[in-house]
């Protein structure tokens, strides 16, 4: 009983982990693109969203209200895209990102939900 529900477990992680659960754009400026994990390696980046998200903490010593930038956090496969991210991160260019975000990630994979699957300037051109 126990292998045949592992059985099951394994068939609908490994069948699960490609099922897309959403997609879409977001746009703004990558801020980081890196490679990193201890065992399995990962394309993973950081998109500074345009705006800003305003919190209601005060400075206890000049009394203002504090701004800080909303970052989105998001892992690339393809090796053209993590190219293209990075030569957008060191012109500081604006992007519109396409993702995809799955439910069931396996760790070798990505470390979010978000799979970015093109990157494109403001003007429609590949990143």
């Amino acid at each position: 009983m126990m292998s045949r529900l592992l059985s099951i477990a394994i068939v609908v992680c490994l069948f699960g982990c490609g099922i897309s659960y959403s997609d879409g754009i977001r746009s703004g400026i990558v801020q980081k693109i890196s490679r990193k994990g201890l065992i399995w390696k990962t394309y993973e980046g950081e998109l500074v969203l345009d705006g800003f998200r305003f919190n209601t903490i005060l400075d206890p010593k000049a009394g203002q209200i504090t701004t800080t930038s909303n970052i989105w956090t998001f892992s690339v496969k393809d090796l053209e895209v993590v190219q293209g991210l990075e030569r957008a991160s060191v012109l500081a260019t604006r992007v519109k990102l396409t993702y995809q975000e799955r439910i069931f990630i396996p760790p070798w994979d990505a470390d979010t939900s978000y799979i970015i699957t093109k990157c494109e300037t403001e003007q429609n051109q590949p990143c």
